[in-house]
């Protein structure tokens, strides 16, 4: 099969059910694949997707019987291509990709391992819904959102947050039966946790949910019959598992919280700044204020502090 120099588009149902497609490279020049265009074109193996493409159409390939696929940096829109494929095992992105479109590997139950490029900022709702065999998720610094319902219905059995995660989606991680454990020791952005996001993961035992977070939505942990939550005394965190009757395990004031009032902020840069100036006689908790680790509370601990409540730096808390 050969296009014409400068294709720009797919149209729809154009290989619908051609049976005897083996292969088929989209030229870089098309910018659209359009619905059910490839759709139950059972012998095609091998689809090579090229820079440039923008957007796949409704099932485009559903019905095929395509191992490995690179999804292209350029590609900003999908709806359900490969929905339920049972051959799909190896994703690879294109340099650069910023979004994972929704619904992009929606029921892709031969997936078993997915890494986020560390350019993605989010992924996309349902990106990841029902891949049944997806057990390692491997998300990377530069991620800030994971949308609803993003990894429901996987099998992924730990999650680590980068520091940049912002929110956790409405039904994010719902019914992820084999997950355990959520980290995010060094989140500082994450402000949500949405209605659902971690509901029916029967297995979840531990999550850390940072002073940052100030928002979590109805039934976020509902069915996590064996759930701690740990956090810093007196944050959101401690107030929310103390409301819904969950454990908590409290690690002490966070670094930083110099007025110990749950949160970091710019009250606790004026503190330290008082303090450094020689103007603050109250007690100090040398521990909270010595941001830098290095033994002494000076005017650099000041610079961090700031830059940290202005989201320029990522301390280490």
């Amino acid at each position: 099969m050969t296009f014409g120099e400068g294709t720009n588009n797919i149209p729809n149902t154009l290989f619908h059910g051609c049976q005897a497609l083996t292969a088929i490279e989209i030229p870089a020049t098309v910018k659209t694949i359009g619905e059910n265009a490839f759709e139950d074109c059972s012998a095609l193996a091998s689809v090579k997707l090229n820079e440039g493409l923008e957007q796949i159409g409704y099932r485009a390939f559903i019905g095929t019987v395509i191992p490995e696929i690179y999804i292209p940096s350029t590609l900003t829109a999908a709806s359900r291509p490969f929905e339920n494929n049972t051959t799909l095992n190896k994703v690879t992105f294109g340099e650069g990709m910023n979004n994972i479109p929704n619904t992009l590997f929606l029921g892709c139950n031969a997936l078993t391992a997915i890494e986020i490029p560390a350019t993605v900022k989010t992924i996309g709702e349902n990106a990841f819904a029902e891949c049944g065999q997806l057990s390692s998720v491997k998300l990377n610094e530069g991620l800030e959102q994971i949308s609803y319902r993003a990894f429901c219905g996987t099998a992924v059995e730990k999650i680590d947050l980068p520091s940049t995660v912002k929110t956790i989606g409405a039904g994010a991680f719902e019914n992820c039966e084999k997950l355990t454990e959520v980290t995010a020791i060094n989140s500082y952005e994450w402000k949500l946790i949405g209605s659902y996001a971690f509901e029916n993961c029967t297995s979840l035992i531990a999550i850390f949910i940072p002073g940052s977070v100030t928002n979590i939505g109805n039934d976020a942990f509902s069915g996590c019959k064996d759930l701690v939550i740990s956090g810093y005394d007196k944050t959101y965190a401690q107030k929310y598992a103390e409301d819904n009757s969950i454990p908590f395990s409290k690690l002490g004031i966070q670094p930083g919280d110099l007025n110990e009032d749950g949160s970091v902020n710019l009250k606790d840069v004026v503190l330290l700044r008082r303090y450094v100036a020689g103007g603050w006689d109250t007690g100090l908790t040398k521990e909270l204020a010595d941001i830098n680790g290095d033994g002494n509370v000076n005017l650099k601990d000041v610079v961090l502090l700031r830059r940290y409540i202005a989201g320029g730096f990522h301390v280490i808390f």
